[in-house]
């Protein structure tokens, strides 16, 4: 049986260099000049030559760590279907997809005061006064006491899309491929928590945000030093990820402890190199909009919101959001009742319409379209284990003796398993917590509203490490396994300078 680096044609491949780095930018190029034209037959075309260049850099030549290369093949897939969305399905000329500008709102003119030589009759300066008498007391203290909001200074509208064959439209469209979180686009994803304070609003000084992101950095290489130095000099650890046949223990084998532990470092590591990415070239592209007077979502510090909210994944699925946004269901396990709240925008105003939690789950029994929509999060889940599969598939054997037992591994691994069977704890969550919302509005104890808050923290942690723990250990055990921690993650090591004495590898 072929491996799986034999099914798609890769072998061995070439480190990238300088010049084909620059090759690589071949087809995103391709991309936003293809948007600039208008909708037709021949734009359709191009998306044939687009998605065939991206696999071609893909299969083609390597970064050198396994991890990261197994990032490049799901980038890769991403793409491949963002191409397919743009030119093809979902053309943005068609589908309402614009970029949100906010704009001042000028100040209002003060009205004057009123005067004496108003003309106002005696009957209707009597009747004015006895309402001003009849208000209430309550009502007066009210607004001596609670000062009314300031009006907002700025409002948000929507750009029209440039015509084609310009510069606005080819600036338009590097900014819609480039910004596939949508940030300040009609398509924007959900933003943590973390992204409604400064330094990430649009008020935010680029000073502060690159003070805030190279603590940031520093912290998360700091992180990636720690557990690359556990993977070398840990014995145990080292074995496992080496992925050599007779070497490295099966993690069926191995105590909880072992197997939390190493769940742990994938899922760190997989943390990690996302924020490591997006950390620097936050960094890079602020710095550079800041010295040049770029303005723009890729230029400014609120087109980088940070990409995790971490005050929800302890207690929660991590999944919850998209919960919240394609099942229409609540699932933050310690999430307050349904209210109405003023959520803060990007840009500093606030919306009075949002409800928290999000569209939440009716007391007694799940919503009628929860079967149709757990149906479609399935599909969307389980493409997006197919796309972690095409990293998998993409890796070459790049290091020795790795990669002699994965004739045994399926074409479709345990990670696309590990996707599709999420949304069945979603919905499982969301409707145990739809009935304990029933039992506690119809429970009048006090000892139990005075814990239910700690009760609910409690169970949320234990169901989400324990789901987590579970279904994570079958990615653990495909991607270790194909060799994807083998290599030195990091060729230099602060921990191991001060520990060892060695600074490099």
């Amino acid at each position: 049986m072929a491996t799986p680096t034999e099914w798609i044609g890769v072998g061995p491949r070439p480190l990238f260099s300088p010049a084909t780095a620059v090759v690589a930018l071949l087809p995103h190029g391709l991309l936003i000049v293809a948007l600039t034209l208008p909708h037709s037959l021949l734009r359709q075309s191009l998306a044939v030559l687009i998605i065939y260049l991206l696999w071609f850099v893909n299969n083609t030549w390597r970064i050198g760590v396994p991890f990261n290369d197994v990032g490049l093949g799901i980038m890769t897939a991403f793409y491949s279907c963002r191409v397919i969305e743009l030119l093809l399905v979902s053309p943005p000329e068609l589908s309402g997809v614009q970029r949100v500008l906010v704009e001042p709102i000028p100040p209002l003119e003060q009205a004057p005061p009123p005067s004496s030589k108003d003309n106002l009759s005696a009957p209707a300066a009597l009747h004015s006064s006895a309402d001003t008498i009849k208000q209430p007391l309550a009502a007066t203290s009210n607004a001596a006491t609670v000062p009314s909001p300031p009006p907002p200074t700025s409002t948000t509208v929507l750009e029209p899309i440039p015509p084609p064959y310009t510069l606005e439209k080819l600036y338009w469209a590097a900014n819609l491929w480039s910004n596939y979180r949508g940030i300040g686009w009609t398509y924007q994803a959900p933003l943590a928590r973390q992204a409604l304070r400064d330094p990430f609003l649009r008020s935010s000084s680029p000073r502060a945000f690159l003070r805030d992101r190279v603590l940031r950095l520093l912290f998360v290489l700091f992180i990636t030093d720690a557990l690359s130095t556990l993977l070398v000099v840990e014995p145990r650890t080292r074995a496992y990820f080496s992925a050599i046949e007779g070497v490295s223990p099966k993690l069926a084998d191995q105590s909880v402890l072992w197997r939390a532990l190493w769940s742990v470092c994938v899922v760190t590591f997989t943390w990690a190199s996302m924020e490591l990415s997006y950390v620097a070239t936050a960094i890079s592209l602020v710095s550079v909009g800041a010295m040049l007077g770029w303005k723009g979502a890729m230029w400014e510090p609120w087109g980088w919101p940070p990409l995790f909210d971490f005050r929800r994944v302890l207690f929660t699925l991590a999944w919850s959001g998209l919960g919240e946004r394609v099942l229409g269901l609540s699932t933050t396990s310690n999430s307050p009742p349904p209210s109405t709240t003023s959520t803060p925008n990007l840009d500093g105003t606030s919306t009075n319409n949002t409800i928290t939690p999000k569209r939440p789950l009716p007391p007694g029994r799940p919503p009628q379209h929860l079967l149709a929509n757990l149906l479609k999060s399935l599909l969307v889940f389980t493409l997006t284990g197919l796309l972690h599969e095409a990293g998998n598939l993409s890796v070459g054997p790049v290091l020795p003796k790795v990669h002699s037992h994965t004739r045994s591994l399926p074409f479709i691994g345990t990670t696309t398993l590990f996707f599709a069977v999420q949304p069945l704890a979603i919905a499982a969550e969301a409707i145990v917590k739809s009935f304990w919302r029933q039992f506690k509005a119809s429970t009048s104890s006090g000892v139990l509203s005075a814990h239910a808050q700690t009760l609910e923290r409690a169970v949320g942690f234990a169901w989400t490490w324990w789901w987590l723990g579970t279904t994570a250990a079958w990615v653990v055990e495909d991607w270790s396994k194909r060799g994807f921690y083998g290599a030195k993650l990091a060729e230099w090591s602060v921990i191991r300078l001060v520990w060892k004495g060695t600074f490099w590898v």
